[in-house]
């Protein structure tokens, strides 16, 4: 947390206030008007279990990492994070993948840090706190002496967790993550839009906004 006019700003009300997608801000530059929003389609439910959908992770792997993520974006299921919109399922389909050069990198990283909440707290870094949790990753962002006896690049990894979560988070779900769109719906963020009428890019009017992504695309328009 951080405070703004005196006022405590989680991490939340942050990405809300002025997170990206592919680095341009999804900010309306109107200051007025509201947004209606609706589905495409009926939501789809939040798949079959993790661990059904895994290709890469071992259970104790995807739960470390779940975890984590969890941690860099924070929910609950009334306000989805990274943990509710499946962004392990989307990291793990990414080390299964195009980011396989990477694996090992997720191998020794997760056993550090599982090795260094043991020698800290006592338990793998799953069974720890939320505020025991967040000491481990502070430590591993700030690159502290402490985290470098457990990780050999301790900040170096953090950012790389940091990096996959927020591309699960905000990516097209077609990819594993964002499910039911719900990082879309935290920044606003329509997905693929084909067109606005001039009406509705007038400040102060009502529009509304439909969460698609490629997989509806491709339902709507079949080839």
């Amino acid at each position: 947390m951080r405070k703004e006019n005196g006022r405590l700003i989680t991490r939340r009300d942050f990405i809300k206030a002025g997170a990206t997608v592919g680095g341009v801000a999804v900010l309306s530059a109107c200051t007025g008007g509201t947004i209606t929003t609706t589905v495409t389609q009926p939501p789809e439910s939040l798949a079959p279990s993790i661990h059904d959908a895994l290709q890469f992770f071992s259970p104790h792997q995807a739960a470390t990492v779940n975890a984590i993520a969890g941690r860099i974006i924070p929910g609950t299921p009334e306000d989805p994070g990274a943990k509710e919109a499946g962004v392990v399922v989307f990291i793990d389909q990414a080390l299964y993948g195009f980011d396989k050069h990477l694996q090992m990198d997720y191998f020794a990283g997760i056993k550090g840090i599982d090795n260094y909440a043991e020698a800290k707290y006592g338990a793998g870094f799953v069974e720890l706190s939320e505020s025991e949790q967040d000491d481990i990753l502070t430590n591993m962002n700030q690159n502290t002496q402490q985290a470098s006896q457990y990780l050999s690049n301790p900040g170096g990894f953090f950012a790389t967790l940091r990096t996959h979560t927020r591309q699960g988070m905000f990516g097209d779900p077609i990819f594993g993550g964002n499910w039911e769109k719900a990082g879309w719906k935290l920044l606003g963020h329509p997905g693929i839009v084909f067109s606005r009428s001039i009406a509705e890019q007038a400040c102060d009017v009502d529009f509304s906004k439909e969460y698609m992504g490629v997989k509806e695309y491709y339902q709507q328009h079949p080839t």
